[in-house]
Order: C-alpha cells, then structure tokens, then sequence
C-alpha cells in the first residue's frame, strides 16, 4: 500500500518526529513512522524497507541527533539509490554535518 511519506528521524527526536506526522497527516499525507507502522511479528528492517519503497517522499527530521545517526544515514541511503540521487551535505546552525565529498 502506498505511502506519501515516510518519516526519518532520530529516535531522540522521536516527540517531534511524531509532532510532524500528525501534522501531515492532518492535511491528509498517509504517512509511515516506526515504530507505530511496523506490523506485530514482522521483521523490524524490512519493514522500513518496504515502507521507503512504498513512499513517495522522505521526510528526515534533521537534527543534530539524526545527523549522527547510522539508521537515518541508511534510510536516506535506501530511499535516494534507486532514483540514482545524490545527496549533499549542508549544514545549519542547529546541526552541522561532518565533512564529506
């Protein structure tokens, strides 16, 4: 089943990460957020891969938080391959990526 967005967060970010899914789905976004989408008994990864897979968009709540983290870095990763994008680094105030190409 289709989502328009999957959400990509830092699970130290998760009160915002959950703030931001509500709004978008108030203005009628279908979203998918672990970990209340991950169906009982299924596996936690493919799960999130099914569901990038599934998504027209990807959201990342970026923060210094999610800038740090592996699992974000990956979801990303998963989502931009298959379109063949790529990404580059900017920073902010808030959050500033590490050096990179």
């Amino acid at each position: 089943m289709p989502y328009d967005a999957f959400l990509s967060y830092s699970s130290q970010d998760k009160t915002i990460a959950n703030a931001m899914c509500h709004y978008l789905e108030q203005r009628g976004l279908r979203c998918w957020i672990a970990p209340r989408d991950v169906r009982p008994g299924e596996d936690y990864a493919a799960e999130i891969i099914d569901a990038i897979m599934a998504s027209r968009a990807l959201v990342v709540v970026f923060s210094a938080n999610a800038n740090a983290s592996k699992h974000v870095k990956s979801e990303v990763e998963r989502a931009v391959a298959p379109a063949g994008w790529t990404i580059r680094r900017a920073g902010c105030a808030y959050a500033t990526p590490p050096a990179g190409p």
